[in-house]
């Protein structure tokens, strides 16, 4: 029977495969261009499969509330790494708001719809809006969530990929803002800090995992300096 470290981990794995679920687009046979639309787009009403988008979406943030309750179990007993964990459940609360709310239509391809946002009233309507909103503080607490969780941890690799991950969802973040005001692009942006989360969330179930069962954390250990060691010896 699984630890609930180890259950914790497991759980770390189904959130970051559900969290990327837009990847299926194709399956789903979504109209959509990939560039362009937002991925919430593939939840607005009349979208193919837009019901299977929204339940991975929930599904995927009741994963990432359960990892945050075990995350604690695997990681230094320190404020920072119990901040972490908090903003991790934020992550998890704002992905099922993010989910259980849908966009009405589909701006990058409904003229009609893009017009309405576009104009002054349309968005300060969307920043009114509770998918809007949750949105933004999801992305927001799981960047802090990376470099709390990373630089509090003692192992170097899950360290490197929670600070680089959380720097790059950080920069697009960035990025994103003059795409958004000229219409540009703004979907690969998005996309790529889905990802990148995604990528984090399958390192910490990793880590947990291997937190959980010694002989794992051993043989991570062990793989690393012979990494290092070719390294080295390749430099010289």
């Amino acid at each position: 029977m699984l630890s609930l470290g180890a259950s914790g981990g497991v759980l770390a794995w189904c959130a970051a495969a559900t969290y990327s679920s837009f990847l299926l687009a194709g399956w789903a046979h979504s109209p959509l261009p990939a560039t362009t639309s937002l991925v919430s787009e593939l939840e607005a009403t009349g979208q193919p499969h837009h019901l299977f988008f929204r339940l991975t979406g929930v599904l995927s943030g009741i994963a990432i509330l359960a990892v945050a309750a075990l995350c604690t179990r695997c990681l230094p007993p320190t404020t920072r790494a119990r901040s972490g964990c908090v903003l991790l459940a934020v992550l998890g609360i704002a992905t099922i708001a993010d989910g259980a709310t849908q966009m009405a239509c589909a701006p990058s391809i409904d003229v009609v719809c893009r017009d309405q946002e576009e104009s002054v009233h349309g968005l300060r309507a969307q920043l009114a809006q509770l998918h809007t909103v949750s949105g933004l503080i999801g992305f927001a607490a799981a960047t802090s969530a990376m470099l709390l969780i990373g630089t509090a941890t003692e192992t170097r690799v899950f360290r490197l990929v929670s600070i680089g991950c959380g720097l790059g969802v950080a920069s697009l973040g960035l990025i994103d803002i003059p795409l958004l005001l000229t219409n540009s692009v703004i979907g690969l942006g998005e996309r790529g800090r889905i990802l990148l989360i995604s990528l984090w969330l399958a390192a910490l179930g990793a880590r947990m995992l291997a937190h959980s069962f010694p002989p794992l954390r051993l043989r991570s250990v062990w793989w690393w300096r012979n990494v290092r060691a070719g390294a080295l010896v390749s430099d010289g």
